[in-house]
């Protein structure tokens, strides 16, 4: 009986610890992805940033902070408005493919450039980055819309190993995050690669109503 009770009480403990060990696994494998990009991205085939890519990633700040000083009514209709004129209008702007973020309910197009009107109809492909799927840093950016579940108003809600799905007319790239940032609206460091990775960052104000930083999300290809 005594054998027979140490076996259940062994068995009792090992399945009341089971769970803290695989979360404690899972946040090791998670450590691990996140040093080695990072390491990846610091080493000394660090490529810097383009003029073009430098020149849009400046103009974020004024494009982000003219939409803060909208009250939230008012960015709805600046955004819907622009959406409608896309449609009408398609020629004004290259689209690229569409974003796909299911753990918060993301699905907007990208397209080519940055500025204003580009941002009210989806994720702007920061000119000057890489090309979606490709070698480098592809660096996206759109508005943390006033209105819940819009654009990026949820990518704080991201964790590492999160997964964002890419589709263009030349296939479907699927990216893990692996490190999330709140950096200065002047730090390009951002937008470094290397010749190896192909890496997904997507960039948006924060917080919410007063833009004096940028939330950055890092994703790696599969």
């Amino acid at each position: 009986m005594r054998v027979v009770a140490t076996i259940l009480i062994i068995a009792g403990l090992i399945i009341g610890i089971y769970p803290l060990l695989d979360k404690a696994y899972t946040w090791y494998l998670e450590y691990q992805l996140t040093e080695e990009y990072i390491t990846a991205l610091t080493q000394e085939d660090t490529i810097p940033v383009t003029t073009d890519a430098l020149d849009e990633f400046e103009q974020l700040q004024l494009i982000f902070e003219e939409e803060v000083m909208m009250d939230p009514e008012e960015a709805e209709e600046d955004q819907t408005a622009g959406k409608a004129s896309d449609k009408k209008a398609s020629p004004r702007f290259n689209r690229l493919g569409r974003i796909e973020i299911p753990k918060i309910e993301v699905s907007i197009p990208i397209v080519e450039g940055t500025g204003k009107a580009h941002l009210k109809v989806g994720a702007g492909h920061i000119t000057g980055t890489s090309e979606l799927g490709s070698i480098g840093n592809t660096a996206l950016a759109a508005h943390r819309s006033h209105t819940y579940g819009k654009m990026f108003n949820r990518l704080d809600e991201l964790e590492i190993g999160d997964s964002i799905t890419i589709t263009t007319d030349q296939g479907v790239y699927e990216y893990t995050v692996y490190e999330i940032l709140v950096v200065s609206p002047d730090d390009v460091s951002v937008l470094y690669h290397n010749n190896q990775e192909r890496i997904l960052t997507l960039i948006t104000c924060t917080p919410l109503y007063t833009a004096t930083h940028r939330l950055v999300v890092h994703a790696v290809m599969r």
